[in-house]
């Protein structure tokens, strides 16, 4: 007796001479099953006592068979009886009567399996008034039992193959009976899955073949089945069987280290069975099992379908995860028509599984596209995704756009024919705006800002087409009846990529006005920039460039103010702030004019008391910043006083009385705003290397020998937070000339002056003048006064003058000058030019006082005045330290300074010894580190160099790439430079060391940007940002900037990733690191304004002398050298009495500075806290002031010459 599908499907044949019980009423058949079985249940030595001969116990299991047949809820406990019967004459050889022990045929161990199936027979309802599910649910719980009795059984008995060959087709008979269209649906789906693992363990336990056909004949018809929940319980074991057997057949194919060394079973809240079975017959059953019930989308429920569309993605994903995967062509092979035929069919009610085809597919041709694929795989696969991006919504869409956000970087073979379809597609996604209720967004764990940030990621890849491929036509033409957005509709339709660049910034512009997420935000400012630097690089520029620099300010100023989060609004305020290098047009004065009033606008709107310090001084920051930017792009903002205004109104927030509301930075960035707007706002004037040295040198050179010593022609003062020197030129060609040298917070400045008339016997600057020569006299016409009004004057002449009259004599007078000078023609025929006399005068500067000229300027300039007591203090050069100290001022950068590694990651290079000894790198790599700055020499770099050096200590190379704008000086350090190997002192500043290491770190790699995970963040993980660049074949150059901590929020995400020209690289890699070096978290973070103001107000209160006005006067008169100790008194000039008890700047202003305090609590002199005014000391920091890495190297090696032509400060002292 055993379960009548077994026969029915022709696998087992019923013996005549069983089933005795059969034709036996049922009352009567319970009423002998129960006896026995309560008997033998009982005692369970009975059997083994009572059961002696064969006969015996064939009577004994007939009666215990017919109780498998009873109904569950009237005979559960006789049925339990009979279970427990067969388990103990099974397992227990204590119990086992002896003709089973002694059975070696197994004859009665076949009988009882075949009895056990007998309790998956359907059977009707009993008398007990519970209702079909309770009496289906007892009967499920008995055949589970029975399941795990056949598991025992194949895990712990040595089964001969037929009787293996019964438990199979038992197993296979039960199955088909659970699918069977009579059997109940609630009881077929509790026990088919359990069913299926059974019957699948088992089968390959037993290593049969041949029964392999008969499952798969059957399968087909399984899967059809009429109850879904049967035919997913077989899809879930198909997909676990077929993953286990996968996993097993790759670590046969790949070695050891792949896959799995067994057959995994593996289902989720169950135990983890493993197989060990043969080689040979494991890729049998792999490709048996891959092939069971053939194509998925046979499938009639969309659940089915969308799980055994996960099945095929988890054993393509086996195959991907190989360090050496497979050929992507071999993949196709296996699962490539069922992918292709899913997406094609794209089934109304199947979108679930189709996306995952999609999905699937995907990832096949982008982790593998280093492959060849074949032509028919290639059309397949680019037919499904059009097929696909013209659907206005839905989740195959969804999956497809997700999938595919870096589908342009993988450049596939004529993958840019889909180009067209992509921006319908993206375009119908960016239009709308981001509602979380849109249909969108589906049930499965899919967000809205997901699918943004694939279509914006793509957007960011085809940024570039237009100016790379041209008026490139294409072959694949979107109808244009697919458009959908209103205002795309104006757009030209794109048949070439130049008709792309309108569509473009379109996107650009339409998403930033809609979108709310932060990330992708970011990326959308990101493109701003990077499109402006492609059409700035094109040869024809036109107005649409500039329209779109003007809207997109428009955007970022209406939005940051209210709308976007802070973080976004500094990444906002850095985009306008590079938007100033590279906007053209006349619309540029209307822009700068419209991000002033709107920055200024914002900066004084902020609450300090509303939001945290940082957050304030960030925004802060990076407002004025950009408004510095913005003001030095033309002289344009002297006729915008209302700009002026609201810049000042800006900077009152940081640098007025309530200063404990904001951070320093945001004082520093203030004071350099204000700074650049009343002093240097018509030119980009960086700060000069020249020294004094050069200057008294060129000196001395001018003089042709007349002097060897130029030092008294110098003066030092400090006047309104400045040191200016003045320094004497008598020899200049074209006269005297007065060079003024002003070091202050932004730097050195130095000018030339000369005195536009020059005195008495010296060569003037000015022309000389000329005036018309006079022909004849000139006429005057003069009224003559009336005689009554003379009448009392002649009278009184007349009476009190000679006798002749005075008014006789006066006449005559006139009469006898008149001959005379008639005579001489009125002297016009004389030279009345005006001319510089012929003798001249003496040397002036041959006087002990060489301060001339520049006092004359000093006075001129109205700063050697009676308030000079107030405003002008003079420093004694003299002392020792002095230049010391200037040295160590002029080292202090007054810009922000940073130090970027670039690394070149050659093909098939992990380790770090190998990607640090790379020297030159490709053709594309060197143009592009020539592109990042100028190529400067380090032995004589006068600017930032960081840590770099060329000694051969450290191996740094002879020469780096330097740049340098208003705020930033950049040292990029690259091991490819280097003439030797990088092992030495610096190599763990481009590794993962944490205590020294440059933050950002820029990583050229020539294998694809995913194998970053397999070494980069190991080597590279003490870096906080780093930029890869990867060549792309068709010229294009990948770009894609990790970044961990707090400028991404949490973890390592990519925060910039797109494609670029090779013509723009540089620069957008290099303002990446710029911008990115700007928002790291430092603890090191550099001041120049308020290092270098400090400095000097330290250097004013150590070194002014204790001048009053009459004293500062009288010094202006003698030689620099002497110490002017005079009293007033004996000046011979009267002076303001109260100007005797004026203290002066130096010692009323900056006498608090005096003890030391001046600097604050920052180091701003390196190793130097402290300068003493000793003559050892001195001459200590002087060496090492010259050892300081930013020194001007320059001026050493101008000085080098004869000892009569040189001067040195140092020697001077």
């Amino acid at each position: 007796m055993f379960i009548n599908q077994a026969a029915d499907l022709g696998l087992l044949n019923h013996d005549e001479n069983s089933n005795i019980l059969g034709v036996f009423p049922v009352q009567i058949r319970r009423t002998v099953v129960a006896s026995v079985a309560q008997f033998l249940g009982a005692d369970l030595t009975a059997g083994k006592n009572g059961l002696n001969t064969t006969s015996h116990v064939n009577w004994a299991m007939e009666s215990l068979g017919h109780g498998f047949l009873l109904a569950a809820d009237d005979d559960e406990a006789h049925i339990i009886n009979c279970t427990e019967v067969y388990r103990k004459w099974l397992f227990d050889k204590d119990c086992m009567p002896a003709p089973i022990a002694e059975d070696k045929s197994q004859f009665f161990l076949q009988k009882m399996l075949k009895h056990y199936s007998l309790l998956f027979q359907p059977r009707t309802l009993g008398s007990n008034k519970s209702s079909n599910k309770d009496q289906y649910d007892k009967q499920a719980e008995l055949c589970l039992e029975v399941l795990n009795i056949y598991l025992q059984v194949g895990r712990e008995l040595p089964l001969s193959p037929s009787t293996w060959e019964i438990l199979l087709k038992l197993l296979i008979g039960i199955l088909n009976q659970l699918f069977a269209a009579e059997t109940n649906d609630n009881f077929a789906s509790r026990l088919v899955a359990r069913t299926l693992r059974v019957s699948f363990e088992l089968i390959l336990s037993s290593h049969n073949q041949s029964i392999w056909e008969t499952i798969q004949s059957l399968a087909k018809n399984w899967i059809q089945g009429h109850n879904p929940t049967t035919t997913m319980g077989f899809v879930v074991e198909w997909n676990a069987l077929c993953q286990g057997l996968t996993g097993r057949v790759l670590s046969l194919l790949y070695g050891a280290k792949e896959g799995t060394n067994k057959v995994s079973l593996k289902l989720p809240g169950e135990e983890v069975v493993n197989l060990d079975l043969e080689k040979s017959f494991v890729a049998y059953v792999w490709l048996r099992t891959l092939y069971l019930y053939g194509n998925p989308i046979t499938l009639k429920s969309n659940k089915n379908f969308s799980e055994a569309m996960k099945g095929v993605r988890g054993m393509v994903k086996m195959m991907l995860g190989l360090s050496s995967p497979p050929d992507g062509n071999s993949i196709l092979h296996l699962f490539g028509s069922w992918l292709f035929e899913a997406v094609k069919s794209n089934r109304n009610g199947f979108e679930e599984g189709t996306a995952v085809a999609m999905e699937t597919l995907c990832n096949i041709f982008f982790q593998l596209s280093r492959t060849k694929f074949d032509a028919v795989y290639l059309a397949s696969f680019y037919s499904c995704l059009s097929n696909v991006l013209v659907l206005p919504e839905g989740r195959v869409v969804i999956s497809c756009l997700v999938s595919c956000r870096e589908f342009f970087s993988h450049e596939l073979e004529g993958s840019n024919v889909l180009l067209p379809f992509f921006v319908h597609a993206i375009t119908n996604v960016l239009c709308k705006k981001p509602d979380r209720g849109s249909v969108l967004v589906t049930n499965n764990g899919m967000s809205l800002d997901s699918l943004r940030e694939a279509c914006i990621k793509i957007l960011g890849h085809i940024l570039c087409f237009a100016g790379h491929y041209g008026n490139t036509k294409l072959a694949l033409h979107l109808p244009r009846e697919y458009q959908t957005a209103k205002e795309a509709n104006l757009l030209p339709q794109i048949t070439t990529y130049s008709a792309l660049k309108p569509h473009v910034t379109f996107l650009i512009l339409k998403s930033l006005k809609s979108e709310t997420n932060t990330i992708n935000i970011k990326y959308l400012l990101s493109y701003i920039i990077i499109n402006e630097q492609e059409d700035g690089d094109e040869a024809h520029i036109n107005n649409s460039s500039s329209d779109f620099v003007q809207q997109c300010i428009e955007i970022i100023l209406s939005k940051v103010i209210d709308m976007w989060p802070k973080d976004v609004a500094v990444v906002a305020f850095r985009t306008l702030r590079n938007l100033a290098n590279f906007t053209r047009g006349s619309k540029r004065i209307p822009q700068a004019s419209a991000i002033i009033l709107g920055l200024s606008k914002f900066v004084t709107s902020l609450t300090p008391g509303k939001m945290a310090v940082e957050e304030v001084n960030k925004m802060m920051v990076a407002a004025y910043r950009c408004m510095m930017e913005w003001i030095l792009v033309e002289q344009w903002i002297d006729n915008h006083p209302q700009c002026v205004k609201a810049v000042l109104d800006a900077c009152v927030m940081a640098l007025g009385d309530d200063k404990k509301k904001t951070h320093v930075d945001a004082r520093e960035a203030a004071d350099i705003l204000v700074f650049n707007l009343l002093n240097n706002n018509r030119s980009r004037q960086l700060s000069s290397r020249v020294s004094e040295e050069q200057i008294l040198n060129r000196i001395v050179c001018d003089s042709n020998g007349q002097i060897s010593d130029a030092s008294p022609f110098v003066r030092y003062f400090f006047f309104q937070s400045m040191i200016i020197a003045v320094i004497d030129n008598p020899f200049a060609q074209g006269g005297p000339t007065c060079t003024i040298l002003v070091r202050e917070k932004a730097g050195k400045f130095i000018w030339d002056s000369k005195h536009a008339y020059a005195p008495r016997g010296m060569v003037s600057a000015a022309r000389e003048i000329e005036y018309p020569r006079v022909e004849k006299p000139p006429t005057l016409n003069t009224r003559m006064a009336r005689d009554e009004h003379l009448t009392n004057i002649n009278s009184y002449l007349e009476g009190h003058t000679s006798q002749e009259g005075i008014v006789d004599l006066t006449q005559k007078q006139f009469e006898l000058e008149k001959n005379h000078i008639a005579k001489k023609g009125f002297r016009l025929d004389h030279d009345i030019q005006i001319k510089p006399p012929k003798n001249s005068a003496a040397n002036v500067y041959k006087s002990e006082s060489k301060f001339l000229t520049s006092r004359a300027l000093l006075n001129n300039l109205g700063i050697l005045n009676e308030q000079a007591d107030y405003s002008l203090t003079q420093l004694n050069h003299t002392a020792s330290g002095f230049f010391s100290e200037l040295k160590i001022l002029d080292s202090l950068s007054e810009r922000y300074t940073m130090q970027v590694g670039v690394v070149y990651v050659g093909q098939g290079q992990r380790t770090e010894s190998e990607i640090l000894s790379n020297r030159g790198g490709s053709q594309d790599y060197q143009d592009f580190l020539s592109g990042l700055g100028w190529g400067v020499r380090l032995d004589n770099h006068s600017g930032f160099s960081g840590n770099l050096n060329s000694n051969p200590q450290f191996p740094d190379g002879p020469v780096a790439p330097y740049f340098a704008d208003n705020f930033f000086e950049v040292i990029f350090q690259a091991p490819t430079l280097s003439p030797t190997s990088s092992e030495g002192p610096k190599r763990e500043t481009l590794t993962a060391s944490t205590e020294t290491k440059n933050q950002v770190i820029i990583v050229w790699m020539e294998d694809p940007l995913s194998t970053w995970s397999q070494f980069g963040d190991s080597i590279f993980k003490g870096h906080d940002a780093q930029i890869l660049v990867h060549p792309l074949p068709s010229g294009l150059f990948q770009v894609c900037l990790l970044a961990r901590g707090m400028l991404s929020g949490a973890g390592t995400v990519a925060v910039l990733n797109t494609a670029v020209r090779k013509a723009v690289l540089p620069m957008i890699v290099r303002t990446a690191a710029i911008d990115t070096f700007g928002s790291l978290p430092r603890t090191d973070i550099s001041r120049p304004f308020s290092s270098r103001g400090n400095y000097i107000a330290d250097i004013a209160s150590k070194f002014a002398k204790k001048d009053s006005i009459e004293t500062l006067f009288v010094s202006a008169f003698q030689p620099s050298e002497v110490s002017v100790e005079i009293n007033p008194l004996t000046i011979g000039v009267s002076l303001p009495s109260q100007a005797k008890k004026r203290p002066t700047k130096a010692n009323a202003g900056m006498a608090k500075s005096g003890s030391g305090s001046g600097i604050g609590n920052e180091d701003r002199r390196g190793s130097f806290s402290g300068v003493d005014s000793s003559p050892e000391k001195d001459q200590a920091i002087g060496k090492a002031a010259t050892l300081r890495p930013n020194k001007d190297k320059s001026s050493e090696k101008d000085l080098k010459g004869s000892p009569s032509k040189r001067f040195s400060m140092l020697d001077k002292k």
